[in-house]
């Protein structure tokens, strides 16, 4: 018996050797350094969250050269894996960042089928591409007369497949739904399917009806 309690304690003795060195090595990063310092705990449990702690190091970088949603690395899109303490152990949290806290208290708009990156399509990324600058002058001009509530025409964007049309429409509704219009960006293909649906269940009105009671709606990929 005393041989093998002698044995667990080396056991564990060279668990903990094991993790003192693991956060002796991560400790030669200086982020790594202050987000320990942050946490204001004690080394005997952070080095019990090393690997966890290097992740959250990791993902507050990404975070610090981040220009929006789209550009987004982290494991969970919008948040950052956080530690947080919680005395004897350290807890971590996906914390919102400024740009998924931005965009779930402004942007309003009604998605139908609209692809991710569409729903988070930003005007101010588009503003330095040089070579879309007559399109850009269009939908800037397009945006100031909306909000100066004057009567503006429909806009109908043509081109190539993949040349962006649907990306600058949608930062265009977006930007308008943080202005405080309605808006309803929809993918045309999956909502003649929607409709067609809704005359077996009898709700064809309540689909019109959501679509239709919108500011600006956009039809995308009409063919």
């Amino acid at each position: 018996m005393i041989k093998t309690n002698n044995f667990i304690k080396k056991g564990k003795k060279a668990i903990q050797d094991d993790l003192r060195r693991e956060f002796v090595l991560a400790s030669k990063d200086p982020d790594f350094v202050k987000l320990c310092a942050r946490l204001k705990s004690k080394d005997e449990i952070l080095m019990k969250y090393t690997s966890k702690l290097e992740t959250s190091v990791l993902e507050l970088k990404n975070c610090a050269k981040c220009k929006g949603l789209n550009y987004c690395s982290n494991e969970v899109n919008g948040h950052v894996y956080y530690p947080v303490n919680k005395g004897d152990f350290i807890e971590f949290i996906y914390k919102p960042c400024k740009h998924y806290k931005k965009e779930v208290t402004t942007n309003q708009t009604k998605f139908f089928e609209t692809p991710r990156i569409l729903m988070n399509a930003s005007l101010s990324e588009l503003f330095n591409e040089k070579e879309r600058n007559n399109i850009i002058k269009y939908i800037k001009n397009f945006l100031k007369q909306k909000i100066n509530n004057e009567q503006v025409k429909g806009l109908y964007l043509s081109g190539s497949f993949g040349s962006g049309k649907s990306y600058i429409l949608s930062a265009l509704l977006n930007e308008l739904s943080n202005k405080g219009f309605t808006t309803a960006n929809v993918y045309y293909p999956s909502l003649l399917k929607r409709l067609k649906a809704s005359f077996n269940d009898y709700n064809y009105d309540e689909v019109i009806d959501e679509i239709m009671k919108t500011d600006i709606l956009l039809l995308d990929d009409i063919g």
